[in-house]
């Protein structure tokens, strides 16, 4: 089994990776920033290449609507984020 963390910080997504190294497989970090349209499908090119294949997808990427500061009556939901449309063509 391997299994690729992906975070928009390389940092974190390395520190992830490598505490749950060990279980009979490989982990590997994989930068992914969603704010950027294009990087979900670049991660998961990435991921594709460096493990050879991809089984499951597991997006658990988001944001809240008063971090960003955005009214909730024009908030359409994190599924209508460009990450998240990036990665559910």
């Amino acid at each position: 089994m391997a299994v690729a963390v992906a975070d928009r910080h390389h940092h974190a997504a390395r520190a992830v990776a490598s505490a749950v190294t060990g279980a009979d497989g490989a982990t590997i970090p994989v930068v992914v920033d969603v704010a950027d349209p294009a990087a979900p499908e670049a991660g998961v090119y990435e991921t594709v290449d460096r493990l050879g294949g991809l089984d499951i997808l597991v997006n658990n990427a988001g944001f809240t609507v008063r971090v960003l500061g955005i009214a909730r009556n024009r908030f359409g939901g994190v599924g209508d984020s460009p990450g998240c449309r990036g990665i559910s063509r």
